[in-house]
């Protein structure tokens, strides 16, 4: 993802960090210094805003494709955990990571519903 703003090394310095390489191997590959490119993270805001957008959309298309996973995932753990011919110690595992998945979801669907709240409490005064 390219951002206009950016000068040539900043962008490949970017897209390496981008693709999960470390400072310094993303230094490397823009052709800087491993001090310019941690300069650049902790003092160019220009650089850091692009690096924060590009992070979260790669953020939010991984975790698309992983919801797009979930009833699948969701029907493996139901199948294991009901399979009489198992062990016993798998069909528990799966037992509990459906029983943790179901509370996490439970907590985060409590605490996103409550920070709404909040939210537009602030809103309206």
């Amino acid at each position: 993802m390219e951002d206009k703003r950016l000068s040539g090394k900043q962008q490949r310095a970017l897209d390496a960090l981008l693709d999960g390489a470390n400072v310094q191997t993303a230094a490397t590959l823009a052709g800087i210094n491993r001090k310019t490119l941690a300069r650049w993270l902790a003092h160019d805001v220009t650089f850091w805003n692009a690096y924060q957008l590009n992070s979260r959309a790669s953020l939010q298309l991984a975790a698309r494709r992983l919801t797009n996973r979930l009833d699948s995932a969701v029907d493996l753990l139901g199948d294991v955990m009901l399979d009489e011919e198992a062990p016993a110690g798998v069909r528990l595992r799966a037992a509990q990571l459906t029983l943790d998945g179901a509370l996490r979801l439970l907590e985060t669907a409590d605490i996103v519903e409550r920070l709404d709240k909040l939210e537009a409490r602030l809103e309206h005064g």
